[in-house]
């Protein structure tokens, strides 16, 4: 019993004379005669049908005869009885799959799947044939470029993002993977030099974006957990205005701006600031007040603070009760030596903590949600963490075992280590004493980017408030928000 190769090579040494009518005869006989081998022997093994042209111009020919079978009939019947389909006969000659790329939404993209272009050298000598293969192989590394990008914007893709990715692929004929199962997510660009920089600033953009978002939401979370503006109409009670016009109401009267302009109910208003009212172009007005949060919400041990500062730190004197309490819990299990121990004073990031807590204790049902953990850090970080807090743009500059949060540590000993506090050129060392909203936990694990449910529904809201390493006995506490966690000391130790 005969079987069909696995590749099946077929050579056109035709001689083109005037015109191009003999190429497409000879084309068209050609694929008339494969069609009628495989419609005979549909059980062949046959994968790969490749026709080898010597004479360029009848490349044209070949590929045009092609294209009207493929518009003619793609997938039924053809008139020499074969039903494998046109999709699975073109497909044998470029010893490929017939099958579309799946459009995938989950966060890890595949690179799509490229046919590999094979190149048949024929040379009168083996010399010249390694030459020639040396040529081509030249010409692809100077071409072909990879890169690689790794920042956690990546993880903050939206669906739409992801999709422009997986489509940057076709238009641009590149490769491009992500991965999330390393302490930063990558993204790794493979292709031509040109389309690869291209792809990569495309990238890039939707990175900046996706940072500028977060960072605008954060700024939103702490306008709100600091003031509560409202506005109230004739006959009505007063109502909070929507977040975002809260932070933009706050922002305008940081910047001492005269007016600024909010939309109530699709109805535009010029507000006057600081304490309205609020018109619009038909000379309706709202009456406008700010409720301050910050007032009365900060501990009584808290010094006052520089004008016009968002923060401060104040160094604690040894001996006081207030020293020893902190001393107490690092040398618990650090025996390191303590150089000094300040206060950080940040009024808005303290609010936002409270606002947070009182959310979180109505939500679990109890009061046990807040813990005082350690966080260790390098001394250019310092000033970032006293006037912003725990960002979690900056999460998985270490390892990231339990999820894309912020890591805080039951034991000092633990964020001691140089991993995590980075030793200056003096050889000092920085720990903050954290007070975290821990709330109700579950197991971390790599690649998480909030808590998960509650529930048995992956859709539920109603999500756990941070995981750790071990739930019987934790040594780790990871939150996935940035006012949960506020650096109440810091620890300058040797």
């Amino acid at each position: 019993m005969w079987l069909a190769p696995a590749v099946f090579n077929v050579c056109c040494p035709f001689f083109l004379g005037q015109g191009n009518a003999q190429a497409r005869l000879v084309a068209d006989a050609m694929l008339d005669a494969v069609t009628d081998v495989l419609s005979q022997n549909t059980a062949s093994p046959l994968t790969t049908v490749r026709i080898v042209i010597f004479q360029k111009p009848m490349l044209k020919d070949f590929h045009s005869i092609m294209q009207q079978r493929e518009a003619a009939d793609p997938d039924s019947k053809d008139k020499a009885g074969w039903t494998w389909g046109w999709s699975k006969f073109k497909s044998l000659f470029t010893g490929g799959s017939a099958d579309k790329p799946k459009n995938d939404k989950d966060f890890v993209i595949d690179s799509l799947k490229v046919e590999a272009t094979c190149f048949h050298i024929c040379g009168d000598t083996q010399t010249s044939v390694d030459s020639a293969k040396k040529w081509i192989n030249d010409k692809i590394s100077q071409e072909y470029h990879s890169m690689e990008i790794g920042d956690n914007a990546i993880l903050c893709f939206s669906d739409a993002d992801r999709q422009k990715i997986v489509d940057m692929q076709k238009t641009m004929d590149i490769s491009i993977r992500t991965e999330s199962n390393r302490p930063k997510a990558t993204i790794t660009i493979e292709g031509l030099s040109r389309d690869v920089l291209k792809a990569n600033t495309e990238i890039i953009k939707m990175m900046s974006r996706v940072r500028d978002e977060e960072e605008l939401n954060r700024k939103v979370e702490l306008a709100s957990a600091a003031a509560d503006w409202q506005y109230q109409q004739s006959g009505f009670q007063f109502q909070s205005f929507d977040e975002m016009t809260n932070f933009r109401l706050e922002e305008a009267l940081q910047q001492n701006l005269q007016t600024v302009k909010v939309t109530v109910k699709g109805q535009d208003y010029t507000v006057t600031m600081p304490k309205g009212p609020a018109t619009d172009s038909q000379g309706n007005i709202l009456e406008i007040k700010r409720i301050d949060k910050l007032k009365g919400d900060v501990p009584e041990n808290w010094e006052q603070m520089k004008p016009n500062a968002t923060n401060q730190a104040f160094p604690l004197q040894a001996g006081t009760q207030e020293y020893d309490e902190i001393q107490k819990l690092f040398q618990a299990s650090c025996k390191q030596a303590i150089i000094k121990i300040e206060r950080i004073q940040n009024p808005a990031l303290w609010s936002g903590l409270q606002v947070k807590k009182r959310d979180m204790e109505v939500r679990n049902g109890h009061q046990n949600n807040e813990r005082r953990l350690f966080h260790g850090t390098s001394e250019d970080t310092v000033a970032t963490i006293n006037d912003r807090g725990f960002n979690r743009s900056f999460a998985g500059k270490n390892a990231a075992y339990y999820g894309n949060g912020t890591y805080f540590a039951v034991n000092a000993s633990y964020s001691a280590s140089d991993t995590y506090s980075k030793p200056n050129q003096n050889g000092e060392k920085f720990m903050y004493v954290c007070r975290v909203l821990t709330g109700d936990f579950a197991l971390g694990q790599q690649g998480m980017i909030v808590p998960p449910p509650k529930g048995t529904s992956t859709i539920s809201t109603d999500l756990y408030d941070s995981v750790v390493d071990n739930m019987a006995n934790p040594s780790m506490f990871v939150v996935f928000h940035d006012i949960q966690a506020y650096p109440e000391y810091l620890i300058k130790f040797k």
